[in-house]
């Protein structure tokens, strides 16, 4: 049950950033959601709504860690690789919102070297967890596919020449 309840927290967390990526902010990424109603625009474009979410999918992977049999050991490596992973793909939709929008080029730089370190931190945990034996997969699988994928984004970034 408090598996169950710890997903549960990291789905609403999920949802909740989404719709203030879809909808919030003083310019939305696609402002044609013009199906949403005005209050909960204003409500998704709050600080307190992102705060709401962070805390929701924060709670609910640390919750996850814990989840498993007692007589285990929390499953810090895999934790932190998620929340290396989740940190490191909210930093690159910032770098990417940023870009769109003109944000000063510090701004992006500070942002760009933010998840380029959590990228090599998540890719780190993800080389040290394939090689443990006593890693939890339903922490692990995801973590380090959001590893692997930031990894992509940053090649892919250097490649095409930026967001």
């Amino acid at each position: 049950m408090a598996k169950l309840a710890a997903a549960l927290l990291v789905l609403l967390g999920m949802s909740d950033l989404a719709l203030f990526l879809l909808a919030g902010g003083a310019a939305p990424l696609f402002a044609d959601l013009a199906a949403l109603p005005p209050a909960l625009r204003e409500l998704a474009a709050s600080a307190a709504w992102v705060a709401l979410g962070a805390a929701a999918l924060t709670g609910g992977v640390l919750a996850l860690g814990r989840s498993g049999d007692e007589t285990q050991a929390y499953a810090l490596r895999e934790v932190a690789l998620l929340l290396s992973g989740l940190l490191g793909l909210a930093l690159c939709l910032a770098l990417v919102t940023g870009a769109a929008r003109g944000w000063s080029t510090p701004t992006l730089a500070a942002l760009l070297l933010g998840a380029a370190t959590e990228t090599l931190i998540a890719l780190g945990l993800t080389l040290r967890l394939a090689l443990a034996r006593d890693r939890r997969p339903w922490l692990f699988a995801p973590g380090a596919a959001l590893g692997v994928g930031l990894a992509l984004f940053h090649a892919l970034t250097l490649l095409l020449g930026g967001p």
